[in-house]
């Protein structure tokens, strides 16, 4: 009776001659693609978290960069001041044309409200986080020469807290008031075009 010729092993292995080496392949590709998959990964958080960062620090500087003009107005009086000595509006042109930009909410949003009746007694605005393009990107309080810059959407609530304090030289420890004020009758957006720079009020 004929029988099938055993299998032809490698001396000293006892295994296949070649037939480990596709699996080997097959592990070290894998390997490999996970190594490139972190990489890839970790270049994507690391570029986002400096975009991220760049932004906090642009519209930090654009609220430093308002403020210290409220200041200057106040100390010239060469606007009209409210009766406690502050600028009643923030005006554009004080900024030869280019007003600072908070780039932490969309870039259609008004530029800034300017907080009337109750709202002059708070240190910050009701609402702290620009969800939509209809809330402004920035909170004037003439009374007390006061500005703040809101934030948009972030990752958690926590983070735009973080994110908020910092732009804003602050140590909230929420982002939400206590609901006494909700009512913005008689605010006074001023509505900034981006990407011309033009200002318009309403």
């Amino acid at each position: 009776m004929l029988t099938e010729p055993a299998p032809m092993t490698v001396l000293g292995t006892g295994r296949l001659p070649h037939a480990g080496i596709p699996m080997r392949m097959f592990r070290l590709l894998m390997v490999l693609s996970m190594v490139a998959g972190g990489y890839l990964l970790y270049s994507w958080q690391e570029n986002r978290h400096r975009s991220e960062e760049e932004l906090i620090r642009v519209t930090e500087r654009a609220v430093q960069r308002i403020s210290q003009e409220i200041k200057v107005q106040a100390a010239t009086q060469n606007v009209e001041l409210n009766a406690r000595g502050w600028p009643v509006t923030i005006d554009p042109e004080w900024f030869r044309g280019a007003p600072p930009h908070n780039r932490l909410t969309p870039a259609s949003c008004p530029w800034l409200e300017i907080a009337a009746g109750a709202e002059q007694d708070l240190d910050h605005p009701t609402h702290r986080l620009a969800l939509d393009r209809s809330t402004p990107a920035f909170w004037y309080n003439p009374g007390k020469g006061i500005v703040r810059a809101r934030v948009g959407p972030m990752i958690n609530d926590k983070r735009a807290l973080e994110v908020y304090n910092r732009v804003n030289h602050a140590r909230l420890v929420s982002l939400f008031d206590d609901g006494s004020i909700t009512s913005k009758a008689g605010a006074a957006t001023a509505n900034v075009n981006t990407s011309r720079g033009a200002a318009s009020t309403r």
